[in-house]
């Protein structure tokens, strides 16, 4: 095989890998909790704007993929306040939990850009059951299309997106981010812009 023809296989070979990366999505970290027995996240709910993530899960499971087959909610670019709602149940463990929520905005396959992470909050009784809320906006700076929502419910400590640990469980879920009518994806520009004006 000459050099010329060599390199030519090598670029298409290329250009079909590249394809298929992303023709079949992001990879995630892992995340996922060995030991079940104990608290788990019982019920999702994201409301967007005309469709509501309502997820009940029973199953005593590390983690859970719900990315197909529940309702995907619809946030819009500068969007909000929206409100995400999880519910812990107890698979035989009544403990504090701290739970934390990512929505990878940008389609990069990671929750660790600027403004990804919705926080964490500290649910400080313990018992069977209970139950944390966010109320966040969705920033301007979005990637159309059908992106990421991680939610992660830990006893142990502050989780973070790729927690694998013991006592907790971590849930999947697919979300659509949209612009407003009319406005192309070109239309937001650096805040930098607008200073002094």
């Amino acid at each position: 095989m000459n050099k010329k023809n060599y390199l030519i296989k090598s670029f298409l070979t290329f250009l079909g890998l590249a394809f298929f990366s992303l023709s079949f999505g992001q990879t995630y970290c892992t995340t996922g909790f060995t030991v079940t027995g104990w608290s788990k996240i019982g019920n999702v709910k994201l409301v967007g704007n005309t469709v509501t993530l309502d997820n009940a899960s029973t199953a005593c499971n590390g983690y859970e993929n719900f990315t197909a087959g529940v309702s995907v909610p619809d946030l819009a670019a500068g969007g909000g306040p929206y409100t995400l709602t999880v519910d812990k149940i107890s698979c035989g463990g009544n403990w504090r939990f701290n739970c934390g929520a990512w929505i990878d905005y940008n389609a990069d396959g990671d929750f660790t850009d600027a403004g990804e992470y919705l926080g964490n909050k500290y649910y400080p009784t313990a018992g069977s059951s209970g139950t944390v809320t966010w109320s966040f906006s969705t920033p301007c700076t979005i990637t159309p299309g059908n992106t990421r929502m991680r939610v992660v419910l830990w006893e142990d400590g502050v989780p973070n997106s790729c927690t694998q640990s013991a006592y907790g469980q971590s849930e999947d879920y697919t979300v659509s981010l949209s612009l407003p009518s009319g406005l192309s994806s070109n239309f937001f520009v650096p805040d930098s812009a607008f200073v002094n004006t």
